[in-house]
């Protein structure tokens, strides 16, 4: 069973071309590691999995009982720790799971 299904998908930024016809699967077991130079849309593709980003053609199919959750690269903690700012974003997905 697959989590992912990414067919075919291209993103483009102006004229730099960050991916084109991308496809891959994820399954229930799978584990995944996006690796890359700065600049290669390594942020991007997982902004286009946790549907954050769109994507120029293609299709992201995701499990409906599945979600993704990112933490970008510069966020705003404030001068809370990092666990404390992934649990409450876990706490407000709950709740928005819950409606």
């Amino acid at each position: 069973m697959n989590l992912l299904d990414i067919s075919n998908i291209s993103l483009s930024f102006s004229e730099k071309k960050l991916f084109a016809d991308l496809s891959f699967t994820v399954g229930a077991k799978d584990r995944l590691a996006v690796l890359g130079i700065n600049g290669s849309g390594k942020s991007t593709l997982l902004a286009v999995l946790a549907e954050r980003e769109k994507v120029d053609s293609g299709l992201v199919r995701r499990q409906q009982n599945i979600s993704l959750s990112v933490l970008l690269q510069r966020p705003q903690l404030g001068e809370e720790t990092v666990g404390a700012a992934i649990g409450q974003q876990w706490q407000g997905r709950a709740a928005m799971d819950r409606l």
